[in-house]
This record gives structure tokens, C-alpha cells and sequence, in this order.
């Protein structure tokens, strides 16, 4: 394969993956924050 193809494909896979990391990590992050308020706000739980 010639390496403009390649990297032309590489580019485009972290145009379409980059986006989809952030928005994972960031559904992540705010699920783990969720529980630890309400381990917070329910400590006999």
C-alpha cells in the first residue's frame, strides 16, 4: 500500500475515532461522578 494511501486512511480513522473516544470518556465520566454523589448523599447504602 502507498503511504498516501495509508496515511490518508489513518487521518480519516481519527476524524471518525477521536470524536468517538471523547463522547465515551466523557459518558463515563459523568456516570462515575452520578455514583460517587449518591454514595455521598446515601452513606448507609
Amino acid at each position: 500500500m502507498r503511504t498516501d494511501i495509508l496515511s490518508k486512511r489513518l487521518f480519516q480513522a481519527g476524524c471518525f475515532g477521536l470524536p468517538w473516544l471523547w463522547i465515551v470518556h466523557v459518558l463515563y465520566w459523568r456516570g462515575s461522578r452520578q455514583e460517587s454523589t449518591e454514595a455521598i448523599l446515601n452513606p448507609d447504602d
